[in-house]
């Protein structure tokens, strides 16, 4: 198969837009991950304008700080995945697909 230009232009536009859906992403499960509460709530309701079905569930906890649970749906491996890797979260779970965060 020749490369023609019309190849090429339209593998750079698939390659820039999974470049920026990656970003949205990261961007999104930057603030799921924060440590402020309001961040988390926006990034909950972005996530959910997109499409994803997350669960936030306030976890037992005798500290000052109150950790949450936060449970990603079928609708959002890529967002768990990204999530995960992210400082703020304090232990996750692959099986049920759930991060713990710390949050105030």
């Amino acid at each position: 198969m020749k490369l023609t230009k019309e190849i090429l232009l339209e593998m750079v536009k698939v390659s820039v837009e999974k470049k920026t859906e990656n970003e949205k992403l990261t961007k999104i499960a930057t603030l799921l991950t924060s440590d402020d509460l309001s961040n988390v709530e926006y990034g909950l309701f972005l996530a959910k304008r997109l499409g994803h079905e997350i669960e936030l569930q306030k976890a037992p906890s005798g500290f000052t700080t109150i950790d949450y649970n936060m449970f990603f749906k079928r609708t959002s491996d890529e967002l768990y995945q990204i999530a995960k890797t992210l400082p703020n979260v304090l232990s996750f779970d692959d099986e049920v697909k759930a991060i713990t965060i710390e949050a105030e």
